[in-house]
């Protein structure tokens, strides 16, 4: 459980589920041992692979699994939003410089 929490807060996402994936093989996890693979899938924006993990692993969820999921589509579509705006400023600054050129041109 030790070196699952640890991946989990310092490795990435697909490490943390290998090693959740590995004691599964010798133990039964359970839902505990299963938030920290989902936490650290949440925090890398890996949803597909947390939904994977929730799906083949976690028998029962409980609000604790649904709020960790909940949680790293928010924070996937925090990303997804600030990447717009920095692409949507990055076209502005094109076209102003654009219409720059154009006007000394012409």
């Amino acid at each position: 459980r030790r070196a699952l929490r640890t991946v989990s807060r310092h490795g990435s996402a697909a490490a943390a589920v290998e090693v959740l994936r590995e004691v599964s093989r010798s133990i039964e996890v359970n839902e505990h041992l299963c938030s920290f693979a989902l936490d650290a899938c949440a925090r890398a924006g890996e949803m597909e692979l947390a939904a994977e993990v929730a799906r083949d692993l976690v028998e029962s969820p409980s609000a604790v699994t649904y709020c960790i999921l909940v949680k790293g589509h928010g924070r996937a579509a925090d990303r997804v939003s600030r990447r717009r705006k920095d692409a949507g400023e990055l076209l502005a600054a094109c076209a102003a410089r654009i219409e720059a050129v154009v006007a000394e041109m012409g």
